[in-house]
C-alpha cells in the first residue's frame, strides 16, 4: 500500500467526496431572507411556523441522499483501489462506475438544488426556500468527485515503474516448407 500511486484524478474524487460529506452537515437549504420590516405575504399561512435551515442530510430526501452515500462509496473505492495496488481492472471498474454513477447523481442533486427545494417540513413553496452556499459547495465537490473519476480513466501511467513492460522475446521462424 503505498500513497504515490495516487494520480491527480484520484487525488480530485477522493477530496471532493470528503469535501462532500463534510458539507452534508452544514445547512443546506434556509427560508428566503425578506427584507427587514417585510410583512408576510398574502399566500403565507397566518400562524406559519418559523422554520429554521436544515442540513443536506435532513433536507436532500432519502433518496437523493442514498444516492449520494453510493456516489461517495464509489469514490472511495475509486482511492482504496488505487492505494492497495489492487489489478487494473478492479481500478477501472471503479473510476468507470463512479463517473457514470456520478454524473447522474450530480444531475439529480443539481436539479433538487436549483429548481425543487425542499420545504422545509412547513411546506414552503419553492420561491420561499433559498439555497445555502453549501449546497453550491456540495455541488462543486460531487462536481470534483466526476471530474476526478474521469481524469482516472484517461490517465495510463506509462510512465511508471508499475506500468514498465518488456515485451517477450519473438518466436522463432516456421520451418520452411519444400
Amino acid at each position: 500500500m503505498t500513497l504515490r500511486r495516487l494520480r491527480s484524478g484520484e487525488l480530485l474524487a477522493g477530496a471532493g467526496a470528503v469535501a462532500l460529506l463534510v458539507l452534508l452537515f452544514l445547512d443546506w437549504f434556509g427560508p428566503e431572507p425578506r427584507p427587514s420590516g417585510a410583512r408576510p405575504s398574502a399566500d403565507s399561512p397566518v400562524g406559519a411556523p418559523l422554520v429554521d435551515a436544515t442540513s443536506g442530510w435532513a433536507s436532500l430526501g432519502w433518496l437523493v441522499v442514498l444516492l449520494i452515500v453510493v456516489a461517495l462509496l464509489l469514490a472511495a473505492w475509486l482511492v482504496v483501489a488505487t492505494v492497495t495496488d489492487a489489478p487494473v481492472s478492479q481500478q477501472m471498474a471503479a473510476a468507470v462506475l463512479t463517473a457514470s454513477a456520478g454524473a447522474v447523481v450530480l444531475v439529480v442533486v443539481a436539479i433538487r438544488v436549483a429548481v425543487a427545494q425542499p420545504g422545509l417540513g412547513a411546506g414552503l413553496p419553492d420561491q420561499s426556500v433559498a439555497a445555502n452556499l453549501p449546497a453550491h459547495l456540495g455541488l462543486l465537490a460531487l462536481a470534483l468527485v466526476v471530474g476526478g473519476a474521469w481524469r482516472a480513466i484517461a490517465d495510463e501511467r506509462t510512465d511508471a515503474p508499475e506500468s514498465a513492460y518488456t515485451p517477450p522475446p519473438p518466436r522463432p521462424a516456421p520451418p520452411e516448407r519444400i
